[in-house]
């Protein structure tokens, strides 16, 4: 464990410089414009639309990671880009963030931001539009109780028929999985005051419901990553597969990738993982 986060420091000096390359590429045939969807400057989305080619039938919504604390839509621009690219209108969210804001505040943001990109869809596309729901770190995180959570789709009007899929990217998915001193320090501070876990760990709602929804998933995880460890992924996708007919929920191993280079070389590199995460969408079309 040492030394993948020995590796993870070292990752970071390679892929920051990367990212700030990547987000000032200029796309001519992708459009780019940034909504508001609350009042507070954090609440606000990047709508990424290609301007030739067929669109997608699925759009994405993209959750972007930074321990529920740091990070916004426009430092991950490369993501949006990347998904327009290949045809998808990409709908990339920011959230108010800790230590300003704790729970449940960035939940209550991602089900509003997803509210209102169906809004924007609706409009400029079809109501039968579908999405995938994306999300990185603590963004997959966020994503993962948007698509699980009944009780807050149904208080943000949110029909579960349209979310046609959920990819974590390295999320911390089940709490108690979380042992290390980074994630649980992260947690601690996005919890504040509350203990509520049962309402805020994404194993422990989808343990509260009976049916368990049957929305397909895919979790991408690094084999050593040091922030959020491997069984978040395991132990969500093996409690889903057991408890439902459909086994629709699949993990894929990242070797050799730690935290942080997975939620940036997924976007930018041509890995075995981008292979994965693409050919598991064309399949949702």
């Amino acid at each position: 464990m040492i030394s993948w986060t020995i590796g993870e420091y070292i990752s970071l000096l390679y892929i920051l410089p990367r990212m700030k390359i990547a987000n000032k590429k200029k796309y001519d045939n992708i459009s780019e414009e940034k909504i508001s969807y609350g009042e507070h400057a954090d609440q606000y989305l990047l709508l990424f639309e290609p301007k030739a080619g067929k669109v997608k039938n699925n759009f994405i919504f993209f959750l972007h990671g930074g321990g529920w604390r740091l990070n916004n839509p426009a430092k991950f621009r490369f993501v949006g880009n990347f998904f327009a690219e290949k045809g998808y209108v990409t709908v990339s969210a920011g959230y108010r963030y800790v230590p300003e804001f704790c729970y449940p505040t960035q939940i209550n943001d991602a089900f509003l931001g997803l509210k209102k990109a169906f809004t924007i869809v609706d409009n400029k596309y079809s109501k039968n539009k579908g999405t995938i729901i994306i999300g990185s770190s603590s963004g997959a995180h966020l994503g993962s109780i948007a698509v699980y959570d009944k009780k807050r789709q149904d208080r943000y009007k949110i029909k579960q028929n349209r979310i046609k899929g959920f990819v974590s990217n390295a999320g911390p998915l089940n709490f108690q999985a979380c042992q290390n001193r980074t994630i649980t320090r992260f947690i601690s501070d996005f919890l504040g005051e509350s203990n509520d876990l049962e309402n805020v760990s994404p194993i422990e709602i989808i343990k509260s419901y009976k049916e368990v929804p049957n929305t397909p998933l895919l979790c991408i995880h690094g084999d050593q990553d040091p922030v959020v460890e491997y069984e978040n992924s395991t132990s969500i996708v093996n409690y889903i597969n057991t408890n439902r007919n459909t086994k629709s929920a699949e993990i894929f191993k990242a070797e050799g990738m730690h935290h942080s280079d997975l939620s940036v070389y997924l976007f930018l590199k041509e890995i075995e993982s981008q292979k994965k995460l693409i050919d598991w969408l064309q399949e949702r079309e």
